[in-house]
């Protein structure tokens, strides 16, 4: 087992605390092992929609329900969302991969021509819509933070529409993975959901 990337010290007082010694490289590779959903995020109409493919997505609060985005200031995207002041985050299907790899750039293809090969609808907020994705969820954005390389985003849920009988697409050790078939099985709650949700 390789030696983790931050040693543990003692102040003066007796506390432990950790002490940072990871490159951003060593960061890079530590989360490439969480795995992460994979959503293509959109924003803007007909020939102005732009969308990226994103793993950085995340819930915010339940009342009222917020959802939170991650976007880096570089890609083309950024610039509309923060004009459109809205966005949907469409979470994709494990046979999906080509579409993440699209909005990703990875063909070279930029712009509303991303958008040529799904059918694409809209709910509330005017955002595209993947019809066959797992679950879209459209929405108004109300606040953004700037973080270093990135954008965070807080979006408002506005409306959500899911697609049954699908399993989602990953992001594991920097490849697209998808999840195999599960028994889905009803667990009665005793007290309340985990951690509040």
């Amino acid at each position: 087992m390789s030696e983790p990337p931050f040693e543990i010290v003692r102040d003066g007082s007796g506390e432990t605390r950790a002490e940072e010694l990871s490159t951003a490289g060593a960061f890079r590779e530590a989360m490439a092992n969480f795995p992460a959903a994979v959503a293509v995020v959109t924003t803007g109409r007909e020939g102005a929609r732009r969308g990226f493919t994103a793993t950085s997505v995340f819930s915010v609060s339940m009342a009222p329900p917020l959802i939170g985005v991650c976007i880096n200031k570089s890609v083309e995207a950024h610039a509309s969302i923060l004009g459109n002041k809205a966005f949907c985050v469409n979470i994709l299907a494990r046979d999906q991969e080509a579409i993440a790899n699209r909005f990703a750039a990875r063909d070279g293809s930029k712009g509303a021509i991303r958008f040529e090969h799904e059918v694409w609808c809209t709910l509330d907020s005017g955002s595209p819509v993947l019809q066959d994705s797992l679950t879209s969820v459209d929405c108004r954005l109300t606040a953004h933070l700037d973080v270093g390389t990135h954008t965070v985003l807080f979006g408002l849920v506005l409306a959500v529409d899911s697609n049954t009988g699908k399993f989602p697409l990953l992001y594991y050790d920097r490849r697209f993975i998808g999840v195999a078939g599960y028994q889905r099985q009803e667990v009665p709650i005793v007290s309340a959901p985990i951690d509040g949700w």
